[in-house]
């Protein structure tokens, strides 16, 4: 018997097992809710900061065995502690409390789906004799075992340090990143139904958070059979940027994860293995040669000394008073794995305008906007980003959303209305009435998205 699910099918929801915030957003984000806020610090360990008083008291069943024991060391290492510290110590007071590891809470699940409701902790994969070879992470580990000694209480350092290793191994090969509203990187966490799925360079499902919280959903239609095997073989998620060429992707799935991926998409370069393909290679060589906006440009080849002059006045003006239509919101996150490696790397690889007057910030900005705007264009151009990313993913709306803006800016109001429609067919499959119905907080969740497509619609009377 088959199984059909169409796109847009909201397949889990479910809370993590364990997560813990990133060190450098621990002053920016609630350690609970990870939201943006005026936050309040924990007043016993000074290292929590939460939105409020009801953050503080739901993450307090967590918090409450760690606060004790932060407090006795130096204010210094207490803001140095690797989050992969604090969150082995949470499982470890976890395994302590009830001797059965905890589960996830699935708060969703779909019922013609056959998920492992109840995986736990000891279930998860560790290839720990993987990880022993490799001499960095081994470092790592015992680095965060003398940390561990200094905030576990004693009698359970002793008790449980024979499993400080395989705690740390299944956190390295089964956590995900929780991402933000603009697909950065805010906490890691572990999600025990979430975690059983393979990977796929060119998956089939979005995984998007709500908070600490992941859903997942199908982003093209799936077929599965009713056997113990069929999750595994027919539903995959992205466990790496897939903007990487081929031999990139090979080289840091077995690093990271000990394997070679089978998709069709590796079986494509398998069988061309010679050739080194990037993204980059899929750009037109003339995407910067007909620069049809009104920037006071000439073409030139560049120096990489340009490229650091262009760097440096970016800066400039991201650190000056001059204001340009919020300037950062058009130029993406040097976090965002869309943009990060595609705009450099692309600036050294073609012909760019060179700046009459490179103290004229604003035309520094000007031009950088032109230029990451074709590059966009390109991008979306045709197969190009396709080959990376399903229609249907959410990397893909941010980036027509994205692409919006700037088009908006720049009085290309065809391409604005037209990108936006684009991403709002995305965000209707990435976000299903069925998962909206499961969503607390989603308005909260798609307020950047609805706001600025509002914005760009209403601008253009549509």
């Amino acid at each position: 018997m088959e199984i059909h699910l169409s796109k847009g099918t909201l397949l889990l929801y479910e809370t993590p097992y364990s997560y813990m915030i990133m060190n450098s957003l621990r002053t920016k984000r609630c350690s609970y809710c990870l939201m943006e806020n005026d936050l309040q610090q924990c007043l016993s360990c000074n290292l929590f900061k939460y939105c409020n008083k009801e953050c503080q008291k739901k993450d307090w069943n967590e918090h409450k065995h760690e606060c004790k024991n932060i407090q006795k060391i130096s204010h210094d290492f207490r803001r140095s502690i690797p989050a992969t510290v604090l969150m082995m110590a949470r499982i470890i007071y976890k395994i302590h409390k009830n001797q059965v590891c905890g589960q996830s809470k699935l708060l969703y699940c779909n019922k013609n789906v056959k998920f492992p409701e109840n995986r736990n902790f000891n279930e998860l994969v560790s290839h720990y004799d993987n990880i022993s070879r490799d001499q960095y992470k081994m470092e790592c580990l015992n680095t965060y075992t003398q940390a561990l000694f200094r905030i576990l209480p004693k009698h359970l350092y002793e008790m449980y340090q024979h499993i400080f290793k395989d705690i740390f191994c299944k956190i390295l090969i089964n956590s995900y990143s929780i991402l933000d509203e603009e697909l950065c990187p805010v906490a890691h966490a572990l999600y025990m139904c979430a975690s059983y799925f393979n990977h796929s360079c060119v998956p089939n499902t979005n995984c998007i958070f709500n908070g600490p919280n992941i859903f997942i959903t199908s982003v093209e239609d799936i077929t599965l059979k009713q056997n113990s095997s069929s999750l595994q073989n027919s539903i995959f998620i992205r466990y790496i940027d897939p903007l990487e060429s081929y031999q990139n992707r090979r080289k840091s799935l077995m690093e990271t994860y000990y394997f070679h991926c089978a998709c069709q998409f590796c079986h494509i370069h398998d069988d061309h293995h010679n050739h080194e393909e990037n993204v980059l290679d899929f750009l037109p060589k003339s995407t910067l040669e007909n620069d049809t906006l009104n920037i006071n440009t000439r073409q030139s080849s560049i120096t990489n000394k340009f490229i650091d002059e262009l760097c440096s006045k970016f800066q400039e003006y991201q650190q000056s008073s001059i204001s340009l239509k919020n300037f950062n919101d058009f130029f993406p996150s040097s976090n965002n794995v869309i943009y990060n490696k595609i705009l450099w790397e692309k600036f050294q690889h073609t012909h760019m305008p060179f700046i009459n007057n490179p103290n004229d910030l604003t035309t520094v900005a000007d031009t950088h906007l032109v230029l990451t705007y074709q590059i966009g264009i390109a991008l979306n151009r045709g197969n190009t980003f396709r080959k990376y990313y399903p229609k249907y993913d959410i990397s893909r709306a941010y980036h027509l959303l994205w692409l919006s803006k700037l088009a908006l800016y720049l009085n290309d109001l065809s391409n604005a209305k037209n990108y936006a429609n684009q991403c709002m067919e995305i965000i209707d499959i990435a976000y299903p009435l069925e998962a909206v119905q499961h969503l607390d907080n989603f308005e909260s969740i798609l307020s950047n998205i609805k706001y600025n497509l509002s914005h760009i619609l209403s601008q253009l009377n549509f």
